[in-house]
């Protein structure tokens, strides 16, 4: 992680924004007076990444982040992890419950050169509460990892320096990410169970392929080959069969032609009618010549005669005239006395008819009369008759209904039932609901479950509490053991380095020895040689680093021992205490009643009475309401029964009550009805007498009413007949008199109107002459008329006829159309029986040949089917070699099809042989490949299964780290330190106490500075190198620690070491201090500045 900006708003004591640019700042410096806020910058960037700040002690407390003046603060930092540039941004907002982060985001930059702007695309890679988890992940660091190898804040320098073994083995796994190698070996040993399984599968597999051959793909191929020379062979049997069937059916349809044109050619034949057909036609047409004549010569006679009598009937209307008036006048002349006297006649007739009408209207007015009262005396009899008979049939009708006597005794039953079910349902109900109090009053079935589990969880730990507590006890004594050994071994090993660097200085001196002269002073320290040392041999040094090896070795393997037996011992101690907490926690919950067992278990049982009770209660209430239910069912099917007789009741009374029906209230639904029958009946009786009395009324008045009706009618016959006679008499007094007028007024016309005309004799002879030419006119039209005629119906003859020659014509040459393909000759149009004939004959002769070619066609038909059975015969037996079963006779596609279908799956079983055997190949294969990749993950999973790789690889790493450190140290130092670690643990070998080595505890505060600066420098050089693929990157270090307890030397021999190590450019470096010595060295520093409105940052480069 590399910064690049950082804004703060409301941060700490930065209450105003501020902006912090780490571009071209690999080594930088914050500078101020003490409270400024320059710790507070890195707090900044922590808490952009993390939410938190390591001074605040406490991870969950976020009230200091936010300045006490302002309600929100905002935190943005964008920084750099390899290609990819993020941007990390909190924000702080003060609420009514306190200081709390509102949102957090974790976001990558499309563009890694951008510094996240709001224009800048973005992609989110967490939010909110899982910001935390996606930097440790990109980061690959801990919020306490970071604090301990990134982040140096003040007081915390020197943790990474002192803190426990296990912690520090714990910080460098991460940032080392020897974790990976866990990982490993947990794939390894889930791969080795992988390919296990598959061992088992493929054994499994070619077990199910074990009757899968060579010599089954031998038979196999030798079915197809046999299939394949079948198919040769049915297709050439198949097209002689194809031939041959062509062959008969060719021969069929020969015999069948011929057939067929015999029956045809037999079918012709000479119509019977061909002779009378032409007698008839030559007769038709001389009639038809005939009349033809006859019509001529009467149209000519026709139009002589009419001519005629036009040329006289011209003046026929005059004539007419004539007569006819003559003729009226000379009978109005002779009927003129006659009318006289009829008009006479008339008027007295009138006078006598009116006089007799008059008498007759005066008769009838009377009759009505008593016709009138007649009638209503009649009608009120009838309406009489009307109202007792309805009465009589209405007391008539009425009767007991079946089974009313039965409703009242079956009402006493059901309802005593339905009482009884009541009563048992009641008991039943209570029953229940006693069972269900009882039940319920009962403790919970799952509380008494719960406990009867305790108790066994108690029996189970205490009958393995005495093996626990041996476990425990053996690994005490091994722990003991174990300890007593590592102690030897550690001072076996203190005793062989003792004498190795005591071989050493011998070796040193030694080396020495030629350059020192007694009584000179030494060229390495300048002090006085007071002795030459003796010489030393090389064995002697070679023996005490070997012993050295040896005995590390040895306390190597004491310490593993000592390890294991500690984690025993701690497994032990775990089981024995999780199981007596276990005790002790199943024993709190076992308070009470339920401590005692047999306790449990009473009330377990008694529970289980009280349920079986409740369960035989509730089927009994259960039983009980179907009971009663069955019984309000009955009791309701007869309240609907009972209900029914009253609504029939209240029916059949409601019609006699307007006769006196009694009331029947107060009575049963039997006696009611008993009551009302009796009535009607006894009304009834009555009724029938006033019935027979009423009807001989009614029939008295009817013969009184007709009576008196026949005398009205007469009456108005009379009447009516004198009213026709006054309406003649005066008719024909106005007609006579009408008569006699009009007879004079037409009398003096036809006077007038003759005064010029001829007489009547000269009419009547003019008039007959015209009448005679008429006559002699209508028989020549008459004439006319009966020769068209005659005409018309010989044309209509002749045609009809000719038509049916026509039609004769037309059958003969549909006839021969048929014939045409036998080779009919053409047909000669002169005569019809010729023509005939000639066809007929020709058709005998075809007749005669074809019978001949019919017997031939018949010989060849069963030639050709013998042949095809022959085939067919050969294909069967072919087919049933290779037991293909199907019919020879089948279509050829069939055949076809079949043998190509036991082909296809002859071949397939072929490919799925071939394909088995392949697969086998591959399974063997892939078995071998299986089970030597187990024998491989199984191995790896073994090697990496032990906790000592992990552990020889954090201490191998931090040998490194340790030797990087101890150069640095021994510069920081002035020679006088160096860094080494044993057991876990970090010593520095005193050069100025005879190389002894010290515990870092005991080092000064300046001294556990430089000690804890110089391992900071080597993990933040080192870590690089040493860390696997994919861990922590420790590309930025910053140092808050107070500079100043370093003496001078020693701050120029830091700012020296920080200086080299920013120069290297791959890591950025930052410090916070107010040593201006040291700041003045940094190229870039910021310079943090407070006031009474808070903290300010300016950058000011070199």
């Amino acid at each position: 992680m590399r910064p690049v900006l950082l804004e703060m708003t409301g941060f700490g004591s930065f209450r105003e924004p501020a902006t912090v640019d780490f571009n071209d700042a690999d080594f930088f410096a914050l500078v101020g007076p003490t409270g400024a806020g320059k710790s507070t910058v890195i707090d900044a960037m922590t808490f952009a990444l993390y939410g938190s700040v390591p001074r605040w002690d406490d991870r969950r407390t976020v009230s200091l982040a936010l300045s006490p003046a302002v309600n929100r603060g905002v935190v943005r930092l964008v920084f750099d992890v390899g290609a990819s540039r993020y941007v990390a941004a909190r924000e702080l907002r003060r609420t009514r419950v306190g200081v709390g982060i509102h949102s957090g985001r974790l976001e990558r930059l499309i563009d890694p050169t951008r510094l996240g702007s709001t224009d800048d695309e973005t992609e989110l890679i967490a939010a909110d509460g899982r910001v935390n988890a996606a930097v440790e992940e990109l980061l690959g660091l801990s919020f306490d990892h970071f604090c301990s190898c990134v982040v140096l804040p003040q007081g915390d320098f020197a943790e990474f320096l002192h803190a426990k073994p296990a912690d520090r083995q714990k910080i460098l796994t991460r940032l080392l990410g020897i974790g990976m190698y866990e990982t490993i070996g947990q794939r390894a040993n889930a791969e080795a169970a992988e390919a296990k399984q598959r061992v088992a599968f493929l054994d499994e597999q070619i077990g199910r392929l074990a009757t899968v051959t060579p010599e089954a793909l031998g038979e196999a191929n030798q079915r197809v080959q046999q299939l394949t020379a079948l198919k040769d062979q049915v297709v050439t049997i198949l097209s002689e069969l194809a031939t041959s069937t062509a062959a008969v059916d060719e021969a069929r349809r020969n015999t069948d032609r011929i057939r067929e044109e015999t029956q045809l050619l037999g079918g012709v034949a000479l119509p019977s009618d061909l002779e009378i057909r032409a007698e008839r036609l030559a007769e038709a047409t001389g009639a038809a010549d005939r009349a033809t004549e006859a019509f001529a010569l009467a149209e000519k006679a026709d139009d002589i005669a009419r001519a005629t009598f036009e040329t006289a009937a011209a003046e026929r209307g005059f004539l007419e005239h004539a007569k006819r008036n003559h003729a009226e006048r000379s009978q109005l002349e002779q009927q003129l006395p006659g009318a006289e006297n009829d008009r006479a006649e008339a008027a007295k007739t009138l006078a006598a008819v009116t006089a007799e009408r008059d008498l007759a209207m005066q008769t009838a007015a009377a009759a009505q009369a008593a016709s009138e009262t007649a009638k209503a005396e009649a009608k009120a009899a009838r309406e009489r008759v009307e109202t007792v008979r309805s009465q009589y049939e209405k007391l008539s009708r009425l009767s007991v209904p079946t089974g009313i006597d039965e409703i009242q005794e079956r009402e006493v039953s059901v309802k005593s039932a339905l009482a009884a079910a009541g009563r048992r349902l009641a008991e039943a109900e209570e029953a229940e609901s006693d069972a269900r109090r009882d039940v319920e009053a009962a403790p919970a079935r799952s509380a008494l479950d719960q406990a009867k589990h305790h108790h066994a969880e108690l029996t189970k730990l205490a009958a393995a509490e005495p093996d626990l507590i041996t476990r425990a006890d053996r690994a005490r004594a091994e722990v003991t053991a174990r300890q007593a050994a590592l102690d030897e071994a550690i001072r076996a090993v203190d005793q062989a380095r003792l004498a190795r660097n005591e071989a050493g200085r011998a070796e040193a001196a030694s080396v020495l020895r030629p350059h020192l002269v007694a009584g000179k002073p030494c060229p390495v320290c300048e002090h006085p040689v007071e002795e030459l040392p003796a010489p030393l041999e090389h064995e002697t040094v070679a023996a005490t680093e070997k012993a050295l090896a040896t005995a590390e070795r040895h306390r190597d393997t004491a310490a593993r021992q000592h390890t294991a037996a500690l984690a025993q011992e701690q497994k032990a101690t775990d089981a024995l205490a999780a199981a007596r907490e276990k005790t002790a926690e199943l024993r709190r919950a076992l308070t009470g009643e339920w401590a005692d067992e047999s306790a449990v278990d009473g009330e377990l049982s008694r529970l289980d009475g009280l349920n079986a009770r409740l369960k035989n209660a509730g089927v009994t209430l259960r039983k009980a309401r179907a009971a009663h239910e069955t019984a309000s069912h009955a009791v309701a099917a007869l309240a609907k029964t009972y209900a029914e007789a009253r609504t029939a009741l209240t029916a059949a009374r409601d019609p006699l009550v307007s006769l006196g029906a009694p009331p029947v209230d107060g009575l049963d639904l039997a006696d009611a009805w008993h009551t009302l029958a009796s009535w009607s009946g006894q009304m009834a009786g009555a009724d029938a007498k006033l019935l027979q009395q009423a009807e001989a009324e009614e029939r008295k008045a009817d013969a009184e009413s007709s009576s008196m009706a026949a005398r009205l009618k007469q009456a108005h016959g009379e009447v009516e007949r004198l009213d026709t006679a006054s309406m003649a008499a005066e008719r024909s007094d106005r007609e006579t008199e009408l008569a006699l007028r009009t007879k004079n007024d037409r009398l003096r016309n036809l006077a007038e109107a003759l005064a010029a005309a001829p007489s009547s004799a000269e009419v009547a002879a003019e008039l007959a002459r015209i009448d005679q030419l008429e006559a002699e006119a209508k028989v020549a039209q008459g004439e006319l008329k009966k020769a068209r005629a005659g005409r018309d119906s010989a044309i209509q003859a002749l045609a009809s006829l000719k038509a049916q020659e026509q039609t004769a014509w037309k059958d003969l040459r549909a006839a021969r159309d048929l014939l045409v393909p036998l080779g009919a000759p053409p047909i000669r149009e002169e005569d019809l029986r010729t023509a005939w004939a000639e066809i007929v004959g020709w058709a005998e002769q075809e007749v005669s040949r074809r019978k001949v070619t019919f017997a031939t066609a018949q010989a060849a038909l069963a030639a050709a089917e013998h042949h095809r059975g022959e085939k067919e015969l050969a294909l069967g037996q072919a087919l049933g070699q290779v037991g293909i079963a199907i019919s020879p006779a089948s279509a050829a596609d069939t055949v076809s099809a079949a043998v190509a279908a036991e082909l296809e799956r002859a071949r397939a079983h072929v490919q799925s042989i071939e394909a088995q055997l392949s697969q086998l190949a591959d399974l063997r294969s892939s078995r071998t490949k299986s089970h030597e990749e187990h024998a491989v993950a199984s191995t790896l999973g073994g090697l990496l299964r032990s906790n000592e790789f992990p552990r020889w690889l954090v201490a191998s790493a931090l040998d490194v780290l340790v030797q990087d450190a101890s150069a640095s140290l021994a510069e920081l130092s002035g020679g006088q330190f160096n860094l080494a670690h044993e057991n876990g643990e970090f010593v520095v070998i005193d050069h100025n106490n005879a190389d002894l080595p010290r515990p870092v505890k005991t080092l000064s505060g300046g001294e556990t500075f430089q000690a804890s600066l110089a391992l900071a420098l080597a993990l933040s050089a080192q870590i690089t190198t040493l860390a696997a693929a994919g861990s922590a990157r420790l590309d930025s270090i910053f140092l808050d620690e107070g500079f100043g307890t370093l003496d001078e030397v020693t701050l120029e021999t830091v700012a020296s070491t920080l200086e080299n190590l920013a120069s290297q450019g791959n890591r950025m470096v930052g410090v916070v201090t107010h040593v201006s010595v040291l700041a003045d060295r940094v190229p870039v520093k910021f310079r943090v500045s407070r006031d009474q409105f808070g903290s300010a940052i300016m950058k000011d480069s070199l």
